[in-house]
């Protein structure tokens, strides 16, 4: 299965990050061989929209499930119709999230915020 974690770095190792739409880079998981192939947010400093544009390019990249800390809606709404699982991550490294993805030890992801909105 193809998952995808915001992260704060390009490994495995990497922290996941704090933000979805912000994050500077999505690290995109192979459960079964563990390849990683990192893939740079084109979102990350996007004047707004950028959960939309995060979400819809990991719908792109063929990923089932994401893993995150905290998600807002609008990214939600593209990922949730497109068949993308979402997990709630917690504080540690991609590696953590993968091997409690693949023991069935993470939540669904529901605490879903309305997204934050900056005017411009």
């Amino acid at each position: 299965m193809l998952i995808a974690i915001p992260a704060d770095g390009s490994t495995l190792e990497s922290p996941v990050c704090m933000s979805f739409g912000r994050t500077e880079t999505f690290l995109l998981i192979d459960t079964e061989t563990l390849a990683v192939t990192p893939m740079a947010n084109a979102a990350a400093q996007a004047q707004g929209g950028a959960g939309i544009v995060a979400a819809q390019a990991l719908v792109d990249a063929g990923v089932q499930a994401v893993v995150a800390r905290y998600m807002g809606k609008n990214a939600a709404d593209v990922l949730t119709p497109a068949g993308i699982a979402l997990y709630k991550g917690a504080e540690g490294s991609a590696a953590e999230m993968v091997t409690r993805f693949k023991a069935g030890q993470l939540e669904i992801l529901t605490e879903i915020h309305p997204g934050h909105h900056h005017g411009g």
